[in-house]
């Protein structure tokens, strides 16, 4: 009878031991093999942080500084044009009068005026430069002028160019003397840098007094036809 209840209580303690051995065995599972434990003061891998979002602003003004256009970019203007205006004081009674009387509006020689322009600024939009030119009387007394002046022009897409112009007059021969020029005018280009241009020039000069004044006045208004060979300089 003891030894029976002796062989009962070994059972139950092996049981009982059994039964607390297997839920470590379950939580903690056996490595694979050939893996290495980790390191316990290894810091966690972690992504790098994303870069800082621009605003509309900022955005807007890479795009702009990126596509702006290169600096350097101008045009040169070659033109050859005919003109005849209207001297609208008279005080030498010259011979081509357009009214009844000798003092009426009359006719200024005919001429020929080459010229030269440089602009420079956005290729689609407002330029500026200078502009040089001279004229020559083609019949009558031979008579030549220097004009020096600013240039203002307009440039786009389309075949017309509309451009501005203003600065002094400087008459060569037969006499010397020095007036003021303003001119307005346009080009129309057939092509990509041949036109044909119109200009309406108003000069005004001073000249030697007469019996009836002492300083005289002579504005003139004149009409120019020509052709325009336009040439751009890219940057």
């Amino acid at each position: 009878m003891t030894a029976a209840r002796s062989a009962t209580q070994g059972l139950l303690v092996a049981a009982a031991l059994v039964a607390a051995a297997a839920p470590c065995a379950a939580a903690e599972p056996d490595a694979p093999a050939g893996a290495a434990a980790p390191d316990p003061a290894e810091p966690e891998a972690r992504e790098p942080p994303a870069p800082p979002a621009l605003s509309d602003l900022e955005l807007s003004n890479r795009f702009q500084k990126l596509s702006a256009p290169q600096g350097g970019y101008g045009r040169i203007l070659l033109g050859l044009s005919f003109g005849e205006g209207l001297r609208f004081n008279n005080p030498y009674r010259l011979r081509t009068p357009l009214g009844a009387t000798a003092e009426s509006v009359s006719l200024t020689a005919p001429y020929l005026d080459v010229h030269l322009g440089l602009a420079f600024g956005e290729p689609d939009g407002l330029q500026h430069g200078g502009r040089i030119g001279l004229a020559a009387a083609v019949r009558g007394v031979g008579q030549q002028a220097l004009s020096l002046g600013y240039l203002l022009l307009y440039r786009a897409d389309g075949p017309v160019m509309p451009y501005a112009r203003a600065g002094l007059s400087v008459l060569t021969a037969p006499d010397a003397n020095v007036g003021g020029e303003l001119a307005a005018g346009g080009a129309y280009f057939f092509t990509g840098a041949l036109g044909l241009s119109a200009e309406l020039v108003g000069n005004l000069f001073y000249g030697a007094g007469t019996y009836d004044r002492k300083y005289t006045a002579y504005p003139v208004l004149s009409l120019e036809l020509g052709l325009l060979v336009d040439l751009e300089v890219l940057p």
